[in-house]
C-alpha cells in the first residue's frame, strides 16, 4: 500500500508543473488584455479631449468675421 501511495505522489507532481506553466500563460494573456483596455481608454480620453479642443478653437474662429 505504501509503494502505491509514492507512486501516486509522485505522478501528481509530474501532473502538476504543467498546470502551473499554463497559469503563467494565462496570466500573461490576462496583464496582455488589461494593458489592451488601458491603452484603448488613453487613447479615447486623448480623443475626446482633442476634439473638444478643437471645437472650442472653431468657435472661437466662427466669432471673428
Amino acid at each position: 500500500m505504501e509503494g502505491a501511495t509514492g507512486i501516486g505522489t509522485i505522478a501528481h507532481r509530474g501532473r502538476s508543473r504543467p498546470t502551473l506553466r499554463s497559469e503563467s500563460g494565462a496570466v500573461a494573456t490576462e496583464y496582455g488584455l488589461l494593458l489592451l483596455f488601458v491603452a484603448l481608454a488613453i487613447i479615447l480620453a486623448v480623443t475626446a479631449v482633442g476634439l473638444a479642443v478643437l471645437r472650442l478653437f472653431q468657435a472661437g474662429a466662427d466669432a471673428f468675421p
